[in-house]
């Protein structure tokens, strides 16, 4: 059952939050205890650091005081991706279309109750030549759509984008239209009260898979009504030429009425021709008389 999950949050400079991050998600240090992290992927990393920790470790260092000097993704990876990398690094290239230097790693845990990825990423754009000096300051700016005020216009554009990448794989699979209970994560069962978290856990679950059904079923009625809709109102509008010319081919084609009846060769009124007015079939119907006539 595919699980959607998207989340993004800011670290500050001042509080060495990049390099900390950089090496948490990593499993580095006092966090190599991680052992779900598989994979760990640098890209887009400037010359003037050896990695993306010690690039992040440098905007700490360079970014004002009150900046921020990352911005994290997380987001739960399908369980039908056969290839959990592949499809996160597909995912990762959509959203940030190389413009940005990036740590991705991937989080699998040993049954694969939870698999995730974790990216961060500076929102400052990439600009060849400059040393870290220069890179973490105005003269190499943020991109707006992501720092500024549509934010959260472009949050809702990367979930849109993390959608139509997990539909790739479950092409029935429908956003929630509502906010869903949090499933949580599996525990081993080793008191009472494990036990009775995971059958919560497990109810909870199956109320989710419930849930995301019957949307999936609403959904496909919808679209086979709106079919329906256009199979019988037609595609599209049909252009202002082609009913023009369909009219005067259904003019042609039907028989016309003539108000004057005919007249046959010799024939002549009876009296005389002067004042003669041949008699025309009104096609107005008469006014009825009111009833005090």
């Amino acid at each position: 059952m595919a699980s959607a999950y998207l989340r993004t949050r800011t670290g500050l400079a001042s509080k060495g939050a990049g390099k900390r991050h950089g090496k948490y998600i990593s499993g580095l240090d006092k966090y190599s205890h991680k052992d779900e992290v598989k994979y760990v992927v640098d890209k887009h990393i400037p010359s003037f650091a050896k990695d993306a920790v010690d690039f992040f470790d440098k905007a700490d260092k360079l970014e004002r005081a009150n900046g921020r000097s990352y911005r994290s993704m997380v987001f739960a990876i399908p369980r039908e991706a056969t290839d959990p990398l592949a499809w996160a690094q597909a995912l990762t290239d959509a959203m940030l279309e190389d413009k940005h230097a990036y740590r991705l790693a991937i989080h699998l845990d040993k049954d694969n109750h939870n698999p995730h990825a974790h990216l961060m990423f500076s929102e400052r754009g990439l600009t060849a030549g400059m040393e870290a000096k220069d890179f973490f300051t105005r003269a190499n700016p943020k991109e707006k759509r992501i720092s500024g005020t549509a934010g959260k216009r472009w949050l809702e554009d990367m979930k849109g984008i993390y959608v139509s990448h997990i539909q790739k794989l479950v092409p029935n699979y429908v956003r929630p239209n509502r906010k869903e209970p949090k499933i949580g994560q599996a525990r081993e069962i080793r008191t009472p009260s494990d036990a009775a978290y995971e059958a919560a856990r497990q109810g909870r679950m199956k109320a989710v898979k419930n849930l995301r059904g019957l949307e999936a079923v609403l959904a496909d009625t919808n679209a086979a009504i709106e079919a329906e809709q256009l199979r019988i109102d037609g595609s599209k509008k049909k252009p202002l030429a082609q009913l023009i010319t369909e009219a005067q081919s259904a003019t042609d084609s039907s028989p016309v009425m003539s108000a004057v009846p005919e007249v046959k060769a010799g024939w002549k009124p009876a009296g005389t021709l002067k004042g003669f007015r041949p008699t025309v079939p009104s096609l107005i119907p008469p006014r009825p008389k009111p009833p005090w006539a």
